[in-house]
């Protein structure tokens, strides 16, 4: 007589293909949060090189450095990536 737990049926049974997807839909959901981090973190750090280049491009244009057209020109650049 066997005690325990009957593991036959578990394999034979196709247990073993849902254990499988409810691993992989675990990994589905970290790797869906991790990109949704990533991408939420990257969005920010493009707004602050955004907002640095304008800044430095500004005070360009107000120290004489550049004129207008190339002002403009370099502004329209930085606004369109």
């Amino acid at each position: 007589m066997m005690h325990g737990y009957n593991t036959g049926n578990f394999l034979m049974g196709g247990g073993w293909i849902w254990g499988l997807f409810q691993l992989a839909l675990v990994i589905l959901i970290v790797y869906v949060v991790w990109q949704l981090i990533q991408n939420r973190r990257g969005s920010s750090s493009q707004e602050d090189a955004r907002q640095d280049a304008l800044s430095i491009l500004d005070s360009r244009f107000a120290s004489g450095e550049i004129d207008d057209d190339e002002y403009n020109r370099k502004k329209r650049a930085i606004l369109d990536r």
